[in-house]
């Protein structure tokens, strides 16, 4: 209910205001309460991208589907999509 009164005193969304008060109950300091936290966290593969690199190394003709097949034989189970992100991050272009 004083996230509501609150909210409607500094005229901010109810939602945003709830979480400003929760960041600052957990005793969070200015600069981590005003970063913005935008996106989709970056994950790291490392054991995917070696094993990429060696599968296309050997044959580059594989389609993103293809490589993640294969990427099961190694006990790798990644989606076409994580492959996607995974090579573009890798920055090897993509045949369509």
């Amino acid at each position: 209910m004083y996230c509501v009164c609150i909210a409607d005193d500094i005229e901010m969304s109810t939602s945003a205001t709830y979480k400003l008060i929760n960041k600052i109950t957990l005793g969070l300091i200015d600069e981590d309460i005003l970063s913005p936290e935008k996106g989709r966290r970056k994950q790291e593969f490392p054991e995917i991208k070696n094993k990429i690199s060696e599968i296309l190394l050997k044959d580059s003709s594989f389609t993103q589907r293809d490589l993640s097949h294969d990427l099961i034989q190694f006990g790798i189970c990644k989606s076409q999509s994580t492959v996607c992100r995974t090579q573009k991050d890798m920055e090897y272009t993509r045949k369509r």
